[in-house]
């Protein structure tokens, strides 16, 4: 695999996305967990229209996009993305391949990349965000660090139920990061 690494351990490298790597993402983006973990209905052919997100997105827009590649398995298990500037509102979202969920892929990709974003890009903080119902991703950042960030929740509508949901506002910075744990896998 030639790509550039941006931040690897032992067992995964985050890796520079390409647009051959849209279909696996265009795979997970239309199963129905993954639309309602990002309150967005998705049903576009591949390959998508350009007004589909994220296939609609420049990937030069974004100083941090990559795959996640399982050094061991040798696959791409997923993708990783921090939002584009400003840096005082970034977003660090991943999207795992549902062949790969519940393997603990998702906090290692997730660590990794808030080490890169605070690490190599010199960021101050990360920012993230799920929805209350998102007992998944809830756990996952708060295995790495997260710690709420109530003022900036944002209050939207059920893409799928049409009732009001809350998407809850997440943040770490270098000093929140909890130790990596080889006996828990992540």
């Amino acid at each position: 695999m030639k790509r550039t690494v941006f931040i690897e351990d032992n067992t995964l490298s985050l890796v520079q996305y390409t647009r051959d790597d849209d279909m696996d993402l265009y795979n997970c983006t239309s199963d129905i967990d993954t639309q309602r973990g990002f309150n967005s209905k998705f049903d576009s052919e591949f390959p998508p229209d350009a007004s589909c997100f994220p296939f609609s997105q420049d990937i030069s827009q974004f100083p941090f996009w990559a795959a996640i590649y399982d050094k061991i398995n040798k696959n791409i298990v997923g993708v990783i993305r921090l939002s584009p500037p400003p840096y005082d509102d970034c977003d660090l979202a991943i999207w795992i391949y549902k062949p790969y969920r519940n393997m603990k892929y998702g906090t290692r990709a997730f660590r990794l990349g808030v080490i890169h974003c605070l690490d190599n890009m010199k960021l101050k903080k990360v920012g993230a965000g799920c929805y209350k119902s998102n007992a998944a991703s809830r756990k996952m950042l708060s295995k790495i660090g997260f710690i709420r960030d109530e003022a900036n929740d944002s209050h939207e509508t059920d893409a799928f139920t049409g009732a009001p949901i809350m998407q809850q506002a997440y943040l770490i910075t270098k000093k929140d990061i909890k130790s990596f744990d080889p006996s828990n896998g992540y």
